[in-house]
C-alpha cells in the first residue's frame, strides 16, 4: 500500500471514497476517455483508496496514477470522476463527534490531490513568519 498526498492520484475499476463534504457535479464527455464520466469533488480532508485495479488495455487518464489495491491518497481537497453514475453516500458516524460520507464507486474511476486554498494560505502565512 502507497499513500501520498498533493498532486498524487489514483485510478481503479472501483475506488472507496471517504469524506466530510461532498458535491456531485455535472457529467460531461471526457476527451481522453471518449466516454461520459460523472465529477464528483470532496472537501474537508479526504481518502480516496483503490478497491479493484483497472482493467488491462485500458486507457489511464495520467501515467503517473497509483493503481494497486489499497493504495491511497488523502487531502483537504480531491477532484475525481467515475464512468458510471456516483451512487448516494452514505453517511455514517465516523467519529464520536463528526459524520462522514463513504462512498464506492464502479466503472473506471479517477481520483486526483488539489491543492486547497487552506493549504495555500498556510503555507504563504509559514514564508512569511520565516523572513
Amino acid at each position: 500500500m502507497k499513500s501520498a498526498s498533493i498532486g498524487a492520484s489514483v485510478e481503479g475499476e472501483s475506488i472507496a471514497v471517504q469524506c466530510r463534504k461532498y458535491f456531485q457535479l455535472i457529467p460531461f464527455r471526457h476527451e481522453k476517455l471518449k466516454k461520459t464520466v460523472y465529477p464528483f469533488k470532496i472537501s474537508i480532508f479526504g481518502k480516496v483508496t483503490i478497491v479493484k485495479t483497472i482493467e488491462e488495455g485500458i486507457e489511464l487518464v495520467c501515467e503517473q496514477s497509483m493503481l494497486e489495491v489499497d493504495d491511497e491518497i488523502q487531502g483537504q481537497a480531491i477532484f475525481g470522476h467515475c464512468s458510471k453514475a456516483v451512487p448516494k453516500p452514505q453517511i455514517i458516524n465516523a467519529t464520536g463527534t463528526h459524520k462522514a460520507s463513504f462512498i464506492k464507486t464502479r466503472g473506471h474511476s479517477y481520483a486526483r490531490v488539489d491543492t486547497g486554498l487552506r493549504e495555500l494560505l498556510q503555507a504563504n502565512k509559514l514564508s512569511s513568519e520565516q523572513e
